[in-house]
């Protein structure tokens, strides 16, 4: 009876990349995306370049029983404010030279609270260009300094207050205070670069800057389907990330982390990834990184076959002293016949049948270019090969380094060529 051999055509195999690991968590691969509000909400910001405040809270000046202070920047001079949120004037009197200024939204207060918030700025020396319903955003020139008003010198008073404009009242010491007084260093941040000559030794806090320097690892950049891949990534400043996974342009992951991250993927394909690193300041987004999925074709449990390259339909063989390379096709050659034996993880055990040794990767290698042999049997990874299915036939993928597999040496396609 003739022997009955199946063809298998070996072909290249396609680099990808790398990345890190950590368990799979509730979130599913399917799963729809997950809605975000990072950087929804302002923070109040300090109004000037310079902190120097010429008369505290409560001065025994004009603001007796008042938590208002009074700024006069950087050297006496008449420098510019900027609106600490996006807002709207509520109110202008060109008798005091005051404007009155309220939050769009709520705002996050410096001491972590979150409402509206009012200001009221004075001394402008040309507070009859603003408007009730006039709008600025947060960092745009809105205020002067000045010494309209009841003042002696160029400054810019100001108090802060909680929630919607409720108007003034007149407190026992006679001086007129916005309704819901809240001390200006629990209102408004310091930005980074706002420079302090004199902040009467409040509790200022200064912003966090926006995270910088974001990236995104994986340690490996091609696996088998159900295979686990782990994502690692970091920013500077950071206190949050969102990971965001992508197939083939479709966003199948969107998750809240605050670390290392592991996921296994079912299906077969291109995938990428970046990571969102946010804190309360801002955020920015990592690059990409790029990997692959594949699935392990089952193409039988126990059988003997011809392997054949694709190219050049040489048949992969091997000589009397254990290499593997192309050899011209020779009917019922045993060393030209191979028996695969399916593992349990869905890699094969490849024998050659005139050699009675496996198809092997010389000691174990991870490198590419490595040699490809016989070898007594050991049952170690570089006797182990994954058969992924392509459109012209099959790859030789060596579980010893799956981002690799079994090619010709030098693209030379004709007999004597050897593999690797």
């Amino acid at each position: 009876m003739r022997k009955r051999f199946r063809k298998i055509s070996a072909i290249m195999l396609a680099v990808v990349m790398i990345t890190l690991m950590i368990p799979f968590g509730a979130i599913s691969i399917d799963a729809a995306e997950i809605e975000e509000s990072v950087g929804a909400i302002q923070k109040a910001m300090y109004i000037m370049e310079y902190l120097n405040i010429s008369q505290g809270m409560y001065g025994p000046y004009s603001h007796q029983g008042s938590k208002a202070i009074d700024m006069c920047g950087r050297d006496g001079g008449q420098d510019p404010a900027y609106a600490p949120f996006d807002g709207h004037v509520v109110k202008v009197s060109v008798d005091s030279a005051s404007m009155f200024f309220e939050s769009n939204s709520p705002v996050e207060f410096a001491d972590g609270t979150i409402d509206y918030m009012t200001i009221q700025v004075i001394h402008d020396d040309n507070v009859g260009r603003f408007y009730v319903g006039q709008t600025f955003s947060q960092g745009e020139h809105f205020f002067n300094e000045g010494c309209s008003g009841n003042a002696t010198g160029n400054h810019i008073h100001l108090e802060c207050a909680k929630g919607t404009f409720q108007g003034q009242y007149q407190n026992s010491e006679g001086v007129w205070c916005l309704k819901n007084q809240i001390n200006p260093y629990d209102a408004l941040y310091l930005y980074e670069s706002t420079i302090i000559i004199d902040g009467y030794n409040y509790n200022w806090r200064r912003t966090v800057p926006i995270p910088i320097n974001p990236w995104i690892s994986i340690d490996k950049s091609i696996a088998k389907t159900e295979e686990n891949i782990t994502f690692t990534f970091g920013a500077e400043n950071a206190t949050g990330y969102i990971i965001k996974i992508d197939k083939e342009g479709t966003r199948i992951v969107t998750e809240n982390v605050s670390s290392g991250k592991t996921y296994s993927f079912g299906e077969d394909g291109t995938y990428s990834a970046y990571v969102t690193c946010y804190n309360n300041s801002g955020q920015v987004d990592s690059k990409k990184v790029e990997f692959s999925i594949f699935r392990p074709c089952n193409i039988g449990s126990d059988f003997k076959a011809n392997i054949y390259h694709a190219k050049s339909d040489l048949a992969v063989g091997t000589s009397n002293d254990g290499n593997v390379l192309l050899q011209t096709r020779i009917a019922e050659d045993n060393n030209q016949i191979w028996r695969f034996q399916r593992n349990s993880d869905g890699s094969y055990r490849i024998t050659n049948v005139g050699q009675q040794k496996c198809l092997d990767v010389v000691s174990g290698s991870s490198n590419y270019g490595a040699n490809i042999q016989v070898f007594d049997a050991n049952d170690t990874n570089a006797q182990q090969w994954y058969i992924r299915r392509t459109s012209t036939g099959f790859k030789f993928v060596p579980k010893c380094n799956i981002n690799s597999s079994m090619d010709i040496d030098d693209g030379v396609y004709k007999a004597g060529t050897n593999l690797k």
